[in-house]
């Protein structure tokens, strides 16, 4: 069908291509009355033409794009695209899962280290107040600069976070 529209307005500019030359012939004769009703009418054949070959082409413009959307928006295809979607959002979920498994336990790793950074400390601090409290009882037991350098060695273990060094130390005041 539309091979053979294209023949017809194809055989009407050939007609209008006619008609000019035809004019031409009749302008060169004498006739220029005759000449100019030929050109008339070859613009006009010439003008019909061009129009019935751009209506042809805004068609099939129209006919492509609803035949495009009509497979775009078949069943198949809509059922096609969800299966590649789901499949895309898998792949990103396995790829984002390294990276976030990674991230979780460096996390908790921290975390961990904190907690165990923080009871060390508090058990530091309970280990120093029980030696510092039974060096306060021995001290009427112990000389002046006995007790300043037991203290002090305790300060100064405390500080280091020496807690064999503490342990030594209270055996010491026993």
């Amino acid at each position: 069908m539309p091979g053979r529209l294209v023949y017809s307005i194809l055989a009407i500019a050939t007609a209008a291509m006619l008609l000019f030359l035809s004019g031409f012939v009749c302008f060169k004769l004498g006739l220029s009355s005759l000449a100019s009703s030929f050109n008339w009418l070859a613009d006009l054949t010439m003008l019909l033409a061009f129009t019935l070959l751009l209506l042809l082409g805004v068609a099939a413009l129209f006919a492509g794009i609803g035949r495009e959307l009509r497979a775009y928006f078949c069943q198949e295809a809509v059922a096609l695209r969800k299966v590649l979607a789901t499949h895309s959002q898998k792949i990103q979920l396995a790829q984002r899962k390294i990276p976030e498994t990674s991230q979780i336990r460096y996390f908790s790793r921290l975390k961990r280290q904190r907690l165990l950074l923080a009871d060390n400390r508090r058990q530091m601090r309970t280990l120093y107040r029980s030696i510092d409290q039974e060096l306060q009882m021995a001290k009427p037991r112990l000389s002046a600069q006995r007790y300043k350098d037991l203290h002090k060695a305790l300060r100064q273990h405390h500080k280091q976070a020496d807690a064999q060094a503490m342990l030594a130390l209270r055996e010491q005041i026993s």
